[in-house]
C-alpha cells in the first residue's frame, strides 16, 4: 500500500487504517523485490493482488493516501525529519494461524537487503499488541476489507439473500392461494403453488450452506442433518393441520371458508418468518467457525460460468449416478405423495381427506 518511510532512521511505526477489531483478514506483503517475490511464490506463500499502487486512483487508494498523509503531518509535528511517502506494490498471503506462517515469512524476507513492508490483515482484534508482531524493521499497516467481503462478515452474502428471495416467494404464493377458497378461482391455487414452489428449490440449498457456514468441522454433519429434518417435519405439519381447519361443511360455502382460514393462517405464518429472517438472520458469524471458512472469506472470488460448470458435472459419472438415485427416491416420494388422496377416498368415502397444502418454512 502506501509506505510512510524515514531516510534517516529504522521503520517501526505501525499505521492502522480503518481497523476493525474480530475481523477474519489476511497477511498482506508489500515489496519490490522480484527475489523475495519469487521466493514465496515458489513455497505457495505469495500471489499477486488485483490492487497494484501506482498513485491514488481509486476510492481504496484515496482512503490510504489520505490515512499515510495525515499521519505522515503527524509525525512531521511530533519532530520528525526526512520523511516521505511511497507507493508499493500489494502482495498478500492468506494466513490462517498467524503466530506460525509469520514467522515463517519473517525468516524468508529477514535475510534480504531490500525495504519489504508486510501489511498485516488477519484473524487480528484491538487485544493483539503491535509489539506481538515481530516486525522491528517493518512498516506495518491494517486496511479494512474491500465492501463485497466486509459484507459477507456483516451477516451479507448469498445464503442471506436466497433466504430472503425464497421467503418471499413463499409468502407471495400463499397470499395468492387465499384467492383459491372458490371452485371458480381454482386457478389461484394452482399459481400460488408454483410460486411457493419456486422458493422450495431455492430453501433447498440452505442446510447445508448454513451448517457449514455458522458451525464447526466436529459439528456440522449434526447442523445440517437438524436442518434438513426441520424441513420435514414442515412437512409433516403441513399434512397433520389441514385436516382440522377445513371440515366437511353442508354446502361449498362452508368448505371454502375453512380453506380460507387456512391460507390466511398459513400466510401470516410466513410473513411473520419472513420478518425474522429479514431482522435477525445473518449468512455467517462475525467469526468463520472453521479454517475453511477462514480461507473461503480471506480468498478473493473468481466469476465462474454457471453452464461451463454445468457440462463438467454432466461429465461427472459420480454425480450422474446421484442425480438419477436422487431423482427417482424423490420422483416416488412425490407421485405416492399426489395419488395417495385417491386411495383415501376409495378406502372411506365418507371421510374427510385433504391433501398437504404447504410446507411451512
Amino acid at each position: 500500500m502506501i509506505g510512510i518511510q524515514n531516510e534517516e532512521s529504522t521503520i517501526t511505526h505501525v499505521l492502522r487504517i480503518g481497523k476493525v477489531s474480530d475481523r477474519a483478514r489476511p497477511v498482506k506483503v508489500i515489496c519490490d523485490s522480484n527475489t523475495v517475490k519469487l521466493a514465496l511464490k515458489s513455497r505457495n506463500k505469495l500471489r499477486g493482488s488485483r490492487y497494484k499502487m501506482s498513485g491514488d486512483q481509486t476510492k481504496m487508494e484515496q482512503k490510504a493516501h489520505k490515512a499515510a498523509k495525515k499521519s505522515l503531518l503527524e509525525r512531521e509535528n511530533a519532530g520528525e525529519e526526512n520523511l516521505s511517502i511511497q507507493f508499493r506494490h500489494v502482495y498478500y498471503q492468506n494466513v490462517g494461524g498467524l503466530r506460525t506462517r509469520l514467522s515463517d515469512l519473517l525468516i524468508n524476507v529477514s535475510c534480504c537487503p531490500y525495504d519489504i513492508i508486510i501489511l498485516v490483515e488477519s484473524n487480528l482484534n484491538d487485544n493483539f499488541r503491535d509489539s506481538e508482531l515481530g516486525c522491528d524493521g517493518f512498516d506495518v499497516f491494517r486496511c479494512d476489507r474491500s465492501l463485497k467481503s466486509s459484507d459477507k462478515l456483516n451477516g451479507g452474502g448469498s445464503l442471506r439473500v436466497t433466504a430472503i428471495v425464497s421467503s418471499v416467494l413463499t409468502v407471495a404464493g400463499s397470499a395468492v392461494k387465499i384467492l383459491g377458497n372458490d371452485p371458480s378461482r381454482f386457478y389461484a391455487l394452482i399459481i400460488g403453488q408454483g410460486l411457493c414452489a419456486f422458493g422450495q428449490v431455492y430453501i433447498f440449498n440452505i442446510p447445508t450452506k448454513f451448517a457449514s457456514a455458522w458451525f464447526g468441522p466436529d459439528e456440522v454433519s449434526t447442523a445440517c442433518a437438524l436442518a434438513v429434518l426441520g424441513t420435514q417435519l414442515g412437512a409433516a405439519v403441513g399434512a397433520i393441520i389441514p385436516p382440522f381447519m377445513v371440515v366437511k361443511g353442508e354446502t361449498k360455502d362452508e368448505i371454502g371458508d375453512g380453506i380460507f382460514n387456512m391460507t390466511l393462517y398459513n400466510t401470516i405464518g410466513a410473513a411473520v418468518i419472513l420478518i425474522l429472517i429479514i431482522l435477525f438472520f445473518r449468512a455467517r458469524p462475525k467469526l468463520p467457525p472453521s479454517q475453511s471458512q477462514l480461507q473461503l472469506l480471506t480468498l478473493d472470488e473468481e466469476k465462474t460460468n454457471f453452464w461451463k460448470d454445468c457440462k463438467l458435472l454432466m461429465k461427472d459419472k459420480n454425480y450422474i449416478l446421484l442425480l438419477m438415485s436422487f431423482g427417482i427416491i424423490n420422483g416416488l416420494w412425490n407421485a405416492f405423495g399426489i395419488v395417495i388422496n385417491t386411495f383415501y377416498i376409495k378406502y372411506f368415502p365418507v371421510s374427510i381427506v385433504v391433501f398437504i397444502s404447504e410446507t411451512l418454512y
